[in-house]
């Protein structure tokens, strides 16, 4: 359940840029996907993300396995990255 999961999270970290005049690139996520994760145990997702503009609201997107809603847990900025950590019961 878990490695399934963790599979998809690498397609869900999201970041919103900032809104300025003129700004057309997205930002570039930079992470290593999780491929194994033990059962029953939390998780902590790291991500670089780089943008011209102002980042904000970095987030990930996770769904236990049979879930039809994703959760949205907020990314905190921890150095040069940005980290959520995810549950053992998501």
């Amino acid at each position: 359940m878990i490695a399934l999961r963790v599979a998809l999270l690498a397609f869900l970290i999201t970041a919103r840029p900032a809104l300025a005049a003129g700004d057309t690139q997205p930002p570039k996520i930079t992470h290593t996907p999780v491929t194994r994760a033990p059962q029953r145990q939390s998780i902590t997702i790291r991500a670089k993300i780089e943008d011209k503009s102002a980042i904000f609201a970095p987030s990930l997107l996770v769904r236990a396995k049979g879930a039809k809603e994703f959760e949205t847990i907020e990314l905190k900025k921890v150095g040069e990255f940005y980290e959520a950590t995810v549950p053992a019961d998501q």
